[in-house]
């Protein structure tokens, strides 16, 4: 069975070092970190579903009136 994968987009240096160092005064994961600010940034609401974890974008998100 092949594995699925994701695309993962490669961060600027300067990002990486300044998540770095907020995720060490933080004492949490740089993942979680990250995961954080993109949610805030983008104003995901998240909603759980049984079998798994979706989001969607707040109404008041810039991109929600992107088409």
């Amino acid at each position: 069975m092949t594995k699925t994968r994701y695309y993962s987009p490669q961060l600027e240096r300067d990002l990486i070092s300044t998540l770095y160092h907020q995720a060490k005064a933080e004492s949490i994961p740089m993942t979680t970190l990250a995961s954080r600010l993109i949610r805030e940034g983008l104003k995901l609401k998240k909603w759980k579903e049984p079998s798994d974890q979706s989001y969607t974008l707040a109404e008041d998100s810039p991109l929600q009136n992107q088409t």
